[in-house]
């Protein structure tokens, strides 16, 4: 995998949390229970991805 960093920021309580590798689908998961807005990922080529907050977590573009 080329992704190094990961993260999701949930806006209401307005705070973002780093993820590990092994993580990032488990906390993708609770963050869209949890009704955070946007679920982000950085990668290697500072691409950043966003993603909606309901499954299947489609890119936002």
């Amino acid at each position: 995998m080329l992704i190094i960093k990961s993260c999701f920021w949930n806006s209401q309580e307005r705070h973002s949390v780093k993820l590990y590798d092994a993580q990032i689908g488990k906390n993708m998961t609770i963050a869209a229970s949890n009704d955070a807005n946007n679920i982000w990922v950085g990668y290697e080529n500072e691409h950043a991805t966003t993603f909606d907050n309901k499954y299947p977590f489609k890119e936002k573009l």
